[in-house]
């Protein structure tokens, strides 16, 4: 396992066991509702390059994500579920990292 990974991974489990156990049941149960959120919106739309690209920082595990960046990926995500179904290019709405949007008149 990747170095880097690995304590992250640690990081996160050391800060989970640190709350009160009524706290991890309920922090467990809203990061699996948030992961299968998720994983429902980028299936549907077809976002996986989307949620690779907002994971990359953490290789690709969603699962490393803190909660916080969870829900902003879930806002992305629901940004871009918008954009489809307006039927705005991602680019537009600025999904596309390194992407620039030059619209000739």
């Amino acid at each position: 396992m990747n170095p880097l990974l690995r304590d992250e991974l640690a990081a996160l489990i050391a800060d989970e066991m640190g709350r009160p156990e009524e706290k991890r049941k309920e922090s467990a149960a809203r990061r699996d509702a948030m992961l299968r959120r998720i994983i429902d919106l980028q299936t549907l739309y077809q976002l996986g390059w989307l949620v690779r690209q907002e994971t990359m920082h953490v290789y690709g595990v969603l699962e490393c994500l803190p909660d916080e960046e969870l829900e902003g990926l879930i806002a992305t995500l629901l940004r871009a579920e918008q954009a489809v179904h307006d039927g705005v290019p991602f680019v537009e709405v600025g999904l596309i990292r390194g992407a620039t949007c030059n619209w000739v008149a």
